[in-house]
């Protein structure tokens, strides 16, 4: 999965971004306005420690309708309770969003 990876999974819009810094993070977010301003945003994120987790947040809020946290590293990562999240096992947290996400929606997994 590269950057800005879109699929259609199950009938579901997702894209598929590994953003991990505040550039990276506002080139994804004008990626998603220019793409999908007619959608709303449902993402699954995890985040490293040491990262600009607050700021990367505010750049998200304003284009989120919905935000799940996991955990994607065990010794590195936030856990998906530190993040306020209740799912530490990544892959099912995005399974669940799958199912959950409707066909105005776009999940973005970060």
């Amino acid at each position: 999965l590269g950057r800005f990876d879109v699929r259609l999974i199950a009938g579901r819009e997702v894209v598929f971004d590994m953003a991990h810094t505040v550039s990276s993070m506002k080139n994804l977010i004008e990626s998603i306005k220019r793409n999908f301003s007619e959608k709303s945003c449902v993402f699954l994120l995890s985040f490293m420690k040491g990262k600009e987790v607050e700021e990367m947040l505010n750049l998200i809020k304003p284009v989120a309708e919905e935000i799940i946290f996991t955990a994607s590293h065990l010794e590195r990562g936030f856990s998906a309770r530190e993040l306020g999240g209740i799912e530490e096992d990544c892959l099912v947290a995005y399974k669940e969003i799958l199912l959950r996400l409707k066909k105005d929606q776009i999940s973005k997994g970060l």
